[in-house]
């Protein structure tokens, strides 16, 4: 599959979860089932759905000065900001592929002003870099738009934990989190899944906070069949807790 249909796909992904707020992980399992997508297309997909919607604040900062208060479409908004994305953290995707693939989804989901607003948006990035968040003077503003936190959040944690327990909370949000499963111990135990998973090539660590978790460091749980009936769900590790510490008896 082109890249250009793994970016089409990635877009409609992107819009429905900010349209009706659709669980990404759910979304992204769908397309990869319905396209058959091959492994590099689904890692593609991954990391600019993700991607984009991690650093969506940032992007919109990267961009409100090229868009010089143009009413644009969401779908456009959309497609720009998963387009920065790539150009600004993707260092194996060339700049030109990228500006040339929006093009043409624009001229495929709208039309050929449309294509030029984009073209013209991401050349004039491409040749102008995009704004530095150091020139924002309020350092509270500066941390939520850097680290894509709302300000009310990032806020209140100023005034729950100090400006520099704040930014430490921000940036760790922004690392890198891999998919936690927790394993349904009355159907299976956690030694069992783990030892399937690997057999699988699963890449994988035990949980050290849930006796029930694994924590997938590669692979694609959504399609093994632990998952689809219901051995495994996704769930994070602070999740899990809530129901181990209430221990309930029946």
């Amino acid at each position: 599959m082109s890249e250009q249909t793994v970016r089409s796909i990635s877009l409609e992904i992107l819009l429905r979860m900010e349209k009706s707020q659709g669980f990404s992980h759910i979304l992204i399992d769908e397309a990869i089932r319905s396209n058959y997508l091959s492994k590099k297309d689904e890692g593609l997909l991954t990391e600019i759905v993700y991607g984009t919607m991690d650093k969506i604040m940032t992007l919109d900062y990267y961009l409100e000065p090229f868009l010089d208060q143009k009413k644009i479409q969401d779908w456009v908004r959309m497609l720009l900001r998963m387009s920065v994305y790539q150009m600004e953290y993707l260092d194996k995707v060339p700049t030109y592929a990228v500006i040339n693939e929006a093009v043409n989804i624009a001229k495929w989901k709208g039309h050929k002003g449309i294509a030029s607003v984009v073209n013209g948006v991401l050349r004039n990035i491409d040749r102008k870099g995009v704004p530095s968040t150091i020139h924002i003077n309020d350092d509270v503003k500066r941390i939520s738009t850097q680290t894509s936190h709302p300000l009310w959040l990032v806020q209140r944690w100023v005034k729950q934990y100090g400006f520099t327990e704040m930014e430490k909370m921000c940036k760790a949000n922004g690392k890198h989190k891999n998919i936690v499963v927790r394993v349904q111990l009355q159907k299976i135990s956690r030694e069992e899944a783990m030892d399937e998973l690997i057999n699988e090539g699963f890449s994988l660590r035990p949980s050290e906070l849930s006796r029930a978790g694994i924590i997938i460091l590669e692979g694609n749980i959504f399609p093994t069949h632990l998952f689809s009936e219901g051995y495994l769900t996704i769930q994070d590790e602070s999740s899990m807790l809530v129901g181990e510490m209430l221990n309930a008896k029946e």
